[in-house]
């Protein structure tokens, strides 16, 4: 990406490379030090653990795709990039979808020892899908507090987005962040380092040039005035 920037801006000079950061490398960075959280690590491996078995076991694998067919699931368990960490979110958001048919899988005596010469499920599996109830509360956490910089990757990536764009984009996360609701069984410690996290790549891509592009945006004027974080005057 550096490499590209440098020779792009040799050969166009006249573009403001230079002053703009890849809005969609910074969102998906942020996603990656929001998943850094110590007990969302485990989440994620734990998901990636399941994702693995049942892809890897042809046995397993199909019996659990009729029971996810009968349930009416479409998709498949999404497997993940190791440098998109949106993808991260993705496969949470796949495993979540699974929850009942992994359940009914693994709650089978046949998956929990030998029977007519199948292996059974691995034991952790069984743990992680049956016994570990911190692991689907923090899952659905991490979904509901990743997915607003999700959609807005998913929003930005289209070749029209502009700088006016990424910055309502931007706004439209703030807000949804700042206005989440909590539950009894939420990680609050956990919350608030996704706020800081947040907070960091939103004051990055908040430029002044990214400031202007709002403000020169015909319906956001107003919005790009009220901003109360890095406020800027215009003269």
């Amino acid at each position: 990406m550096c490499r590209f920037r440098r020779e792009f801006q040799e050969k166009f000079h006249w573009v403001l490379v230079h002053q703009m950061s890849c809005a969609l490398h910074n969102s998906n960075t942020t996603v990656g030090k929001i998943c850094g959280y110590p007990e969302i690590k485990k989440v994620i491996s734990n998901n990636a653990r399941v994702v693995s078995f049942f892809s890897r076991s042809h046995y397993w694998g199909g019996q659990l795709n009729e029971v996810a067919k009968k349930a009416g699931i479409t998709r498949s368990l999404q497997t993940h990039s190791d440098t998109r960490w949106y993808t991260l979110i993705k496969q949470a958001m796949s495993v979540k979808e699974y929850h009942y048919a992994l359940n009914q899988i693994c709650l089978r005596d046949d998956a929990q020892k030998k029977t007519n010469g199948f292996s059974p499920v691995n034991a952790d599996v069984v743990r992680i899908v049956c016994w570990e109830k911190d692991q689907w509360d923090l899952n659905e956490q991490l979904i509901r507090y990743a997915k607003p910089l999700v959609d807005m990757i998913g929003n930005l990536e289209s070749r029209d987005a502009s700088l006016a764009d990424v910055m309502i984009e931007l706004l439209k996360c703030a807000r949804t962040l700042q206005k989440m609701p909590t539950y009894d069984t939420d990680n609050l410690h956990f919350l608030q380092h996704t706020r800081t996290e947040f907070d960091k790549g939103f004051h990055l891509m908040n430029t002044d040039l990214a400031f202007f592009a709002l403000f020169l945006h015909p319906l956001c004027r107003k919005l790009a005035l009220k901003q109360k974080r890095n406020s800027r005057t215009m003269r």
